[in-house]
Parts: C-alpha cells; sequence; structure tokens
C-alpha cells in the first residue's frame, strides 16, 4: 500500500473521530458562535464542516487547510485541528502548543481518561503529554511488521532471536540505534 495513501487515510480517521466526538457531545444543546478548524484537504474538510454546520446552524466554521510541515514548524492558530500522527507526540510536548491549541482532556469537560479505557493504549498514549494529560485523541493503531532473514540478522546483528530483534526496533531511538549499528558495520 502506498505510504502517503496510508497516511492520509490515517489522518482522515483521525478526523472523523474528533468530528463524531464533537457531534456527540454537542447534541444535548443547540450551538452558537464561530471557530476555525484546520485541516489537510479541501475537499474532505469542506464535507466535514457541512456535516457540521447542518446540525448546528448556529455555528459557523472558517476551514483553514494547511501542509503537512505545518505541525512540525509552525504554530497553528486554530481551534480544532487534525494533527498526523507522526506529529501528535512531538505536538503534545511542544510548549507554543500547550499556551493556546493542546489543553488538558483528562478532565471536566472532556473526560477524556472515561474515554480512555475504551481505546487502545497506544493511541491514548500517543496524545499523552510528558505529565500524563491526555492532550490528544487519536484513533491510529496501525499494525506494522519487520521482516528479517534470520541468517543475515545473525551476521549483522549478532542475534536471530525474535525476541531481541523486537527490543532492537522497540522504540524509535532503539530502531535508530540499530540502524547505526548497521551503517557502521559493528
Amino acid at each position: 500500500m502506498n505510504a502517503q495513501f496510508s497516511k492520509r487515510f490515517g489522518i482522515m480517521k483521525f478526523s472523523v473521530l474528533i468530528v463524531f466526538l464533537l457531534l456527540l457531545s454537542c447534541d444535548q444543546k443547540e450551538l452558537k458562535g464561530e471557530f476555525t478548524f484546520t485541516y489537510y484537504n479541501q475537499d474532505e474538510g469542506m464535507k466535514l464542516v457541512e456535516a457540521f454546520e447542518e446540525k448546528h446552524p448556529g455555528v459557523k466554521i472558517n476551514l483553514q487547510i494547511y501542509q503537512f510541515s505545518y505541525f512540525e514548524h509552525g504554530k497553528p492558530e486554530t481551534d480544532v485541528c487534525v494533527i498526523e500522527d507522526a506529529f501528535i507526540k512531538r505536538a503534545v510536548n511542544r510548549p507554543d502548543y500547550l499556551e493556546h491549541l493542546l489543553e488538558d482532556l483528562s478532565e471536566p469537560p472532556y473526560n477524556a481518561e472515561e474515554l480512555a479505557s475504551k481505546m487502545i493504549p497506544y493511541t491514548v498514549d500517543l496524545g499523552r503529554d510528558d505529565d500524563g494529560k491526555i492532550r490528544a485523541l487519536a484513533n491510529i493503531a496501525t499494525p506494522g511488521a519487520i521482516g528479517y532473514r534470520r541468517e543475515i540478522a545473525k551476521k549483522y546483528l549478532g542475534t536471530d532471536d525474535p525476541d531481541a530483534i523486537s527490543e532492537m526496533l522497540s522504540s524509535t531511538e532503539n530502531i535508530l540505534e540499530t540502524a547505526k549499528k548497521l551503517k557502521d558495520g559493528e
């Protein structure tokens, strides 16, 4: 599957979850006001905006479109946003995001801790900051696998044990360390 397609599909799923949660949480009262929704695709973003505005005619949503690197290098001025899954963990710990964008969702009125018990732990942990507060909710838990030839792993990594190889690839830091080891030929 094309990596760009996978990335966009994951983001789309996350976006739909956000809008769905917004719609569910807003069922009890009539909403009025205006807010900015930041999204990565004009066509999909407009469909989400139209669906929300149809359900809540007293709300005006300003759609803002961004490039993927915006959340990596920019300081978004938005009320609701979709952050690419690759940037979520970095975003939840950025002081400039925490000041104005990513509220603590753990406590009322959001009560994300209650929702977290029904979610895959990885998706909750992805949105937790270093202090343990939930700052973002993700629905992305794409399973992955890495295949390797045992004789090559034994030769270049010193082991072909699946548990040892799993540990070498268990975090970004470990993957980079393993890659450096392979590159340097240690």
